[in-house]
């Protein structure tokens, strides 16, 4: 019962959350001149700036190779994370002036899953936590830019923070067990990003690919996302699936991780 109660109550903040956006997005419509929706971006001589909350409902798929020898396997969908999530914040921001810009995704997720404690002639209880964030920053120049479609390539770097911590409890005594571990991985990425208007419509096809890789523990890392997005006249909502993926590997043991669900998008032109 706990743990559906603590589903639907971040789900609802989940709702809250899009609800204030959409919410500014109408004020911010309220005091700028009525203008035509823009679904395509086009290239000017002065400051262009984009900023987009979003959600994103990950699931989790990895595996876990010892040389050619599967060891280990995780399937985790985005209900089951939602019920262990702590804290969340995903944004992408962008500048652009003329053909020059820069472009940032940010993702910071804050889980903690705890484990039924273990019956016996001592109850042993633990707890762990594993806070991770994932940023990937860019420049950016445009390589083709007409009224119904324009694309982006971007060079840059994706840092992958990630910090895990176990605490074992003996119930009923002060003794206690904590161990942690913290790792920062650096890789450059390479990628095209941009949208095409569907007609004449307001209504346009957002995408983003990059691949990179090449750090100690790194050997691929690649991001992907496809969507359908609606232009107004303060801004953007889109709707879209990303898949993140990483392939790492350390003496002789190779993982393999993809987080991939559905994005909700509002993204606010300044």
């Amino acid at each position: 019962m706990t743990t559906h109660h603590n589903l639907l109550k971040k789900t609802a903040l989940a709702a809250m959350f899009m609800i204030g956006a959409s919410v500014g997005s109408v004020a911010i419509a309220q005091t700028q001149s009525a203008n035509k929706p823009q679904p395509v971006f086009q290239v000017t001589d002065t400051w262009r700036f984009n900023v987009t909350p979003y959600l994103w409902l990950v699931n989790i798929n990895g595996s876990v190779y010892y040389d050619d020898t599967q060891i280990g396997r995780a399937d985790l969908k985005s209900g089951e994370l939602l019920s262990h999530l702590n804290a969340a914040g995903m944004i992408t921001l962008e500048a652009h002036k003329g053909r020059f810009g820069l472009a940032a995704d940010l993702v910071y997720s804050k889980i903690s899953a705890q484990d039924s404690p273990m019956r016996g002639a001592i109850d042993l209880g633990s707890k762990t936590t594993v806070e991770q964030g994932i940023y990937t920053v860019g420049a950016t120049y445009t390589l083709h830019n007409s009224p119904t479609a324009y694309v982006d390539a971007l060079a840059g770097v994706r840092v992958l923070d990630l910090r895990t911590s176990t605490a074992i409890d003996v119930q009923g005594t002060s003794r206690g067990l904590t161990k942690s571990k913290s790792i920062t991985i650096t890789d450059p990425i390479i990628g095209l990003k941009g949208r095409v208007q569907l007609g004449s419509s307001d209504y346009f096809v957002p995408f983003y690919i990059d691949v990179g890789g090449g750090s100690s523990n790194t050997e691929v890392t690649s991001q992907q996302m496809i969507g359908v997005g609606r232009a107004f006249s303060w801004g953007d909502t889109t709707l879209g699936v990303k898949n993140l993926y990483y392939k790492q590997k350390t003496n002789n043991v190779t993982t393999d991780q993809s987080l991939y669900g559905v994005t909700l998008g509002v993204t606010f032109k300044f």
